[in-house]
């Protein structure tokens, strides 16, 4: 990567960090923040976020930093959940991003958002194509936080450090998956149901707990866990 190249892929990763903090931090304004990706144009996108470390940093803290924006300033929006993830945007010099767009079309790679996981969009514009993973990381779905209470917990990602990250994020999550040996039935969240696919379906649910230790037969019915949709705390 040349120095100009370096220098973009820096601005791009610190300015979606500056971001998400100033959106967790009540007293600080995040829309003088996030007003600074008005600069930034798509022909930027594939210098900057070449590396995919760098893409998944980038679009987990804009995605982030947004939902608590919206939270912060317009809470009442959430009560419509359709709306919220349709009209929450990001504006770039020549493109925008909405919630839906930021986690089905980039970080799940132009999957159906109804699908679970099995059906891809038939067809993709150029600027989608340019912009989403090569590939689809399940780990994401332990760093996204949609501002329900259910959701994961909210930190800000580093490409240096995002594997670590992603792994610490899944084993945390994970913990809240529950074996109920008396009817030999693991318990999960609601959204290995939602992106069933992402995950390998129901083998690929129960290998990850064997994985990260949780369970230690695959012989056990998966039970989904009832989702609680209430808003996130702000303070």
């Amino acid at each position: 990567m040349s120095s100009k190249g370096k220098n973009i892929r820096d601005q791009f990763i610190e300015e979606s960090i500056a971001f998400l903090e100033s959106s967790r931090q009540a007293n600080t304004e995040p829309k003088d923040s996030l007003n600074k990706f008005k600069a930034f144009k798509l022909s930027d996108f594939k210098i900057a976020l070449e590396d995919p470390s760098d893409k998944l940093c980038f679009w987990i803290n804009i995605y982030n930093g947004l939902v608590l924006m919206q939270l912060k300033h317009r809470p009442k929006e959430y009560d419509n959940k359709l709306r919220f993830f349709q009209n929450t945007r990001v504006y770039f010099y020549d493109f925008s991003a909405n919630l839906n767009f930021i986690e089905h079309a980039i970080l799940r790679r132009s999957q159906f958002i109804l699908g679970l996981g099995y059906i891809r969009k038939w067809w993709v514009g150029k600027i989608e194509k340019s912009l989403r993973v090569d590939q689809l990381d399940y780990r994401i779905h332990f760093a996204l936080n949609c501002g329900a209470v259910s959701c994961p917990p909210i930190r800000s990602y580093s490409p240096e450090k995002l594997d670590q990250q992603l792994d610490n994020a899944t084993q945390s999550f994970l913990q809240g998956s529950k074996v109920d040996m008396h009817h030999s039935a693991l318990a999960v969240s609601r959204i290995f149901l939602w992106y069933l696919g992402d995950f390998g379906g129901m083998r690929g649910i129960k290998e990850l707990h064997y994985q990260y230790g949780l369970i230690s037969s695959a012989n056990l019915k998966i039970r989904f866990q009832t989702y609680d949709w209430s808003m996130i705390s702000l303070s």
